[in-house]
């Protein structure tokens, strides 16, 4: 798996997550399925309490959205290794109701 560590501002802040990730005994990418590829990680400015380090963390394997049908893709890493739904069982199964 590749860890892109993106913090356009603060770049120290990447390298101390860098830093933190390498300091793990047993290497942290070895707690991740072996088909997800990659994963992005964006430092967060935050202004209100700077102790807080916030991050957002997406990966184009992964739906990162409240499932929402019209944004399902079947060909995505997670259905095809997962659940394996179909076009056709995407169809029948409800909406989200929580949005």
């Amino acid at each position: 798996i590749n860890i892109h560590i993106i913090d356009k501002e603060r770049r120290k802040y990447s390298a101390h997550f860098m830093m933190w990730l390498n300091s793990y005994n047993n290497d942290i990418r070895n707690c991740f399925p072996l088909w997800l590829t990659n994963l992005h990680v964006i430092i967060l400015q935050n202004k209100f309490y700077s102790a807080l380090k916030c991050v957002k963390v997406f990966s184009l394997d992964l739906y990162n959205h409240v499932p929402i049908k019209q944004y399902l893709r079947i060909e995505r890493k997670i259905n095809q290794e997962t659940i394996k739904i179909s076009e056709k069982e995407l169809l029948d199964i409800p909406d989200c109701v929580f949005i």
